[in-house]
């Protein structure tokens, strides 16, 4: 857990903000109307969020050279 409060730390402000809404049990709407942001820029940013944390924990946890990290990686295009 403390691994990931780390990592969220790191993400730019508006993607942090709705993690740590939803961290704290706060609903989508109650985000939208705190930011004023509609709907869709609530589901946005936390998929964007999600996922750059996702990237992020995956380079912290898995070590550079592992499988894992080779599937992921773009291949050569021909």
């Amino acid at each position: 857990e403390q691994i990931v409060r780390q990592e969220i730390e790191h993400l730019p402000a508006h993607l942090r903000s709705i993690l740590e809404h939803d961290l704290a049990g706060g609903s989508p709407r109650d985000y939208a109307e705190a930011h004023g942001v509609d709907m869709g820029t609530v589901r946005t940013r936390r998929y964007r969020a999600t996922r750059e944390l996702e990237r992020r924990l995956r380079d912290r946890l898995q070590p550079p050279n592992s499988p894992a990290n080779s599937e992921l990686a773009p291949t050569p295009s021909t």
